[in-house]
């Protein structure tokens, strides 16, 4: 998982969950906190799919 995308699209569910804190310019992370988070969340975690993977993943199942 890429930190960045993961921060960028699940920013205010992480800060939520304790995962992430914003201190002063810096986000601090909570290493258990993440990783109970990935296990609830992770299937969904990261950039979501461009409309090109989408199409692919249906033509495949047919």
């Amino acid at each position: 998982v890429e930190m960045h995308h993961l921060i960028f699209y699940n920013k205010d569910s992480l800060v939520k969950h304790g995962v992430i804190c914003k201190f002063g310019r810096k986000w601090l992370v909570s290493e258990p906190q993440l990783f109970q988070w990935l296990r609830e969340h992770g299937t969904n975690a990261g950039r979501p799919k461009r409309l090109k993977e989408l199409n692919a993943n249906k033509n495949s199942l047919t």
